[in-house]
Order: C-alpha cells, then structure tokens, then sequence
C-alpha cells in the first residue's frame, strides 16, 4: 500500500497527539440563524485500510479469535470513535481501481464490504464509495473542503496532494494516537523528496 519509504521520509513533518487531542483543538463555533452552534471537526477515513489491517491479524489463528473477528474489532474502533467530537464519512475503494505494478485489482469488493458498511450504518457513521481508489478520493474530498483531514495508512495520499493527512501510529490498535501531516508541515520537511 503506497509507496514504500514515502512515510518514513516524510516523518519529521508529524505532529504526534491523539485523536481526542486533535478533534478537541479542532472544535470551532459558529453563528447560524442567529444562534452559536458548534462546528464538529471532520474527517475521512480509508475504510478499506481498517478491513486489511484487521483481515492480516486473523489471518493464522482465526478458528481461536472466536465468531467474527474480522467485524469485532472494527466494532471496538467505531465504539471508540463515537466517542470523540467528530462528524466521521468513511471511503471504500470503487471497483475501477488503477493496478499496481505486477499485482491484479480486484474486480469485486472485498468480502467484508457489506458488513462493514451495515455496521457504519447502525453506527450512525455516513460511508460513500470512490470511483478508484479511496485515498484519491480522500484527498480530492479534503482539498475541496468536504472533509477537514483524511486518515489513512496509505502514504498515496501524500502523492493525491490532500492538505491534511491523519495517520495511526503503528503501535496503536485502538487508533487513538495519530501522526498529523500538514501541507506546511509537508513544505518544511528536513529531508527533501
């Protein structure tokens, strides 16, 4: 997913906190109608990130993880994220996906697509589905101000040119302590690309 050393090189561009922390300094207040209401911070997320990274822990011992480990732990995530003060649209890759190099796409969607977005659903959480790639889609919906950051794993995004880019720390199974990448930060980067 991406190309590899892209995260590593852009590393010194990180702003290290957790999602609360982000959302939390993120919340705005505005007047509608007279009124002030509060502007929740939004971003979108890779749902097809979190359906690999969960189908790869199930992957040897999955008759011991008990019935669905696959949905369980996106379950947890989605519980975790109701929580935090954020208006959350997760992006599912589109059927007309670009192939990478010396690897077929898949001409259907991954087989835990329908469950997940059933689940997002009773969640409360809206989901839409990109024509290609969601990481394409991300960055277009953030740089046109659909979204305020996209979060993902997929250091393509860093190439799709999104402003704002949310992404888990890899000890973090919870996805609660996130690296923020900036376009100004990106810019300021100590190793050039």
């Amino acid at each position: 997913m991406g190309i590899p050393g892209l995260w590593e090189r852009a590393a010194s561009a990180a702003d290290n906190r957790t999602l609360k922390q982000l959302a939390v300094s993120e919340l705005k207040t505005e007047e509608i109608d007279g009124e002030r209401k509060v502007k929740l911070f939004k971003i979108g997320i890779d749902a097809s990130a979190w359906m690999h990274s969960v189908c790869a822990v199930f992957q040897f011992n999955h008759a011991g993880a008990g019935k669905s480990p696959e949905l369980r732990t996106p379950f947890f995530r989605l519980g975790t994220l109701l929580k935090l003060p954020l208006h959350v649209v997760f992006v599912f890759d589109g059927l007309k996906r670009l192939p990478e190099k010396g690897r077929m796409v898949r001409n259907s969607p991954h087989w835990l697509t329908c469950d997940f977005q059933c689940m997002l659903e009773l969640f409360g959480f809206k989901w839409t589905e990109a024509p290609g790639e969601a990481e394409a889609e991300l960055a277009a919906m953030n740089a046109h101000g659909v979204i305020d950051a996209a979060m993902t794993e997929d250091s393509d995004i860093l190439i799709f040119g999104a402003p704002c880019i949310i992404r888990s720390t890899k000890k973090d199974k919870d996805y609660l302590n996130v690296e923020v990448y900036t376009e100004d930060g990106l810019e300021h980067v100590s190793q050039p690309f």
